[in-house]
């Protein structure tokens, strides 16, 4: 059976994964420009190696009730529309990076665009995100338009 790789990490009370194969890196205890107005979909702009990226708010994203806002920033690289783009979200934490076969991520209940599948991890159900629908371009370029675009890399 195919062995898939993830990155577990937290938001709010809520435990997600996502395939490693989109990550770039991880910043902790990163700062960002937060928006002073009343965007939902992006939490701000990070300064990453030069470049302005918009910021996903993951807790808004996801549907997510949480006093504490990430500063924790994942930094992804992920292809559509034949480009590749770099773009960034926010997480609480960070846990670990693990194998899961195919045969153990199981159909999820909750119907959300972003979610994918659970697996069980340390007896914790934990949320598979759909990396290309989550980070989907257009639709967080439309909404940080005003302040900055996903920066394309060659």
């Amino acid at each position: 059976m195919k062995q898939r790789e993830f990155l577990t990490f937290s938001i709010g009370k809520e435990n997600f994964a996502i395939q490693a194969k989109h990550i770039r890196e991880v910043l902790f205890h990163q700062y960002y420009t937060k928006l002073n107005d009343n965007e939902t979909q992006i939490a701000g702009i990070v300064n990453y190696k030069g470049k302005k990226l918009p910021v996903i708010n993951s807790q808004s994203r996801l549907n997510i009730e949480s006093n504490k806002i990430g500063n924790i920033i994942i930094v992804f690289e992920i292809e559509q529309y034949q480009m590749k783009y770099t773009i960034t979200a926010n997480a609480n934490a960070i846990d670990d990076i693990i194998q899961v076969s195919e045969k153990d991520i199981k159909n999820c209940t909750i119907k959300h665009e972003y979610i994918d599948g659970i697996i069980n991890v340390n007896n914790r159900k934990t949320y598979i995100i759909n990396a290309q629908k989550f980070l989907d371009i257009p639709n967080i370029e439309s909404s940080a338009h005003k302040y900055t675009k996903a920066t394309c890399i060659a």
